[in-house]
């Protein structure tokens, strides 16, 4: 690089900088490197980037209301650090942030080779509520390197956003239902909240605990969470919609009626969650034998979000309880029609079971579910 194009470099870095730094600041900023060679396999600090932010990307594109993503590598930045990247001034970007109260959360992954076995040792910081961390994982028995560094992710994620990495490991085990880690994550987090009455943060962990409650078909467990996730937030929508949820299949119609009239006076404006608000209303509407009301719902539902595959669903169930098939096998098909949209948000338990608005309904699996998510790497 000649003097001018360098001269030129740094003069755009440096105006790009005093803005683009401050507006689109690094949340996380990953940092890896290896120590040569580990047995027969070379792994440098580009694959180590590769692995780990693919597992850092899956985390982060769980699709969450209450706790939205917002992790992304260092690579993936503004213009700011992409010219600064270029032109190696990338702390200097990083002391712009700060100077501007940003303090971005930071993971670094080394590989290194001890005793002829490979490990990985993950440490990171950030703000203040991320507390410095060290963690030496070591390879198991069969774990290829890969899958050795897709666990090093997962566990500096877990340190980083304990939330959204519990709630992307209930997504992976909804079938298998080996929540054992999930458990021991929602634990922890808990127990490093601050004992006070009301906390955002405690009521989106309590509401997972009902979830998992769901998927062992302990219907009274979930309803006392997500009882108790609405009494440490009031304005979680999402619990307040988990408790009707369960109360409807526990057979406590009128409860989750009365739950969502209350809400859709003050209707989530997220169409996701005023849909499944409307769905709730109309199952415990069913629930009490108000078949017209529980259509009248359903209506509504779908006229707030088309797409949504289980709303029509349960819109067809209510329609051939009432007497018209025809009418419900067109619900049923237009149901299948938007089978491959995106469903719900991961907390809302209608994602992953049905509505029971008959007596002695057992808790039974959604039919539709979200989508994967597609990309290429």
């Amino acid at each position: 690089m000649d003097l001018t194009t360098l001269a030129m470099t740094l003069l755009i870095a440096l105006g790009a900088l005093g803005v683009d730094a401050v507006w689109h600041p690094q949340d996380v900023i990953l940092e890896a490197s290896a120590a040569g060679r580990l047995d027969k396999a070379s792994i440098d600090a580009d694959l180590i980037n590769t692995v780990v932010g693919n597992e850092i990307d899956r985390i982060s594109q769980t699709p969450s209301v209450a706790a939205k993503p917002d992790v992304h590598l260092a690579r993936q930045g503004g213009i700011a650090l992409a010219i600064a990247s270029a032109a190696n001034l990338q702390s200097l970007v990083y002391a712009v942030q700060t100077r501007f109260g940003h303090q971005p959360d930071a993971i670094k992954i080394a590989l290194f080779g001890e005793d002829g076995a490979a490990k990985v040792l993950v440490t990171g910081s950030g703000r203040e509520q991320v507390a410095t961390f060290e963690q030496e994982v070591s390879q198991q028995k069969g774990e290829t390197i890969v899958d050795l560094l897709h666990r090093a992710a997962l566990i500096g994620m877990a340190r980083i956003d304990p939330y959204l990495t519990a709630l992307n490991l209930m997504e992976r085990h909804a079938t298998d239902k080996d929540f054992a880690d999930v458990e021991t994550l929602v634990n922890f987090a808990k127990s490093q909240l601050p004992p006070m009455p009301r906390n955002p943060t405690r009521s989106l962990f309590e509401n997972l605990q009902g979830v998992l409650a769901l998927f062992r078909d302990n219907r009274q467990d979930a309803r006392t969470w997500f009882a108790l996730a609405v009494r440490s937030d009031p304005d979680n929508a999402v619990a307040m919609l988990n408790l009707a949820f369960a109360e409807v299949q526990t057979g406590d119609f009128r409860d989750a009626d009365d739950r969502m009239q209350s809400l859709v006076k003050r209707l989530p404006a997220d169409p996701t969650l005023a849909a499944t608000s409307y769905m709730t209303l109309g199952a415990a509407r069913a629930g009490l034998h108000d078949l017209n009301g529980a259509d009248q719902a359903l209506a509504e539902a779908t006229r707030i979000d088309p797409l949504s595959a289980t709303a029509w669903n349960l819109w067809a169930d209510i329609r051939r309880a009432r007497g018209d098939a025809a009418a419900a096998d067109a619900l049923h098909r237009t149901a299948l029609d938007r089978s491959g949209n995106f469903e719900n948000y991961a907390e809302v338990a209608a994602l992953y079971f049905q509505l029971a608005w008959q007596d002695n309904q057992p808790v039974t699996r959604n039919n539709f579910i979200n989508p994967p998510p597609v990309g290429l790497h």
